[in-house]
């Protein structure tokens, strides 16, 4: 049975808590932990999964916005104003919620990192049980498959749907500058069309 927006806003406090408690991963102590946009209404029936937050600025909130305020996020804010799709019709967040960085700069995630984190993803989809699943790079669809096999590569089956978990599954490439090598902008806003056609 779905939950109503009052169980689902209790659960998301409770789950966000649990995040900023957890230690599973030592290297991440200490770091702020992004769920998603604070600001969403929970009643979104599609889930964004992207990679990991980004370095946080100095004077930045104490729970940023997930592809928000960095050249990615305006890519990815371009991508869906061709789109005619909106911010608030999503509920964005990532596979890891910690920011992974050595030596001061960012890095990739590692594989542990995506496991341990793969218990707040399973949350998330518990509480606001999406209809459709958009994930933005193998990272996030790596993360997808920690909750659940679905045989899917994002070379391969980039702007395909999927059936995965009583749901609808659409890999893209995460709209960082590194995704033009293997996704030009058009194919891009081609797959941004088909998302928003999923969304209609």
């Amino acid at each position: 049975m779905p939950l109503d927006l009052e169980q689902r806003r209790h659960r998301l406090e409770v789950l966000k808590a649990e995040a900023r408690s957890c230690e599973a991963c030592p290297a991440m102590a200490g770091r702020p932990r992004t769920m998603g946009d604070p600001s969403a209404t929970l009643e979104e029936r599609c889930l964004v999964v992207a990679t990991a937050p980004g370095p946080t600025k100095a004077g930045a909130p104490q729970e940023p916005i997930p592809l928000d305020g960095d050249h990615t996020g305006e890519a990815f804010s371009r991508l869906l104003a061709d789109a005619d799709l909106r911010r608030d019709q999503l509920y964005v967040t990532n596979a890891v919620l910690c920011p992974p960085r050595k030596d001061g700069r960012s890095r990739k995630v590692r594989a542990a990192e995506i496991a341990n984190c793969s218990r707040f993803l399973s949350g998330l989809m518990v509480i606001l049980d999406p209809v459709l699943v958009v994930t933005l790079g193998t990272t996030a669809l790596r993360a997808m498959a920690e909750l659940a096999p679905h045989g899917l590569s994002l070379h391969r089956d980039v702007g395909g749907v999927h059936r995965w978990m009583g749901r609808w599954l659409l890999p893209l490439y995460h709209p960082g500058p590194r995704a033009m090598i293997h996704r030009p902008w058009a194919a891009q806003r081609r797959d941004y069309a088909t998302w928003r056609s999923l969304m209609d």
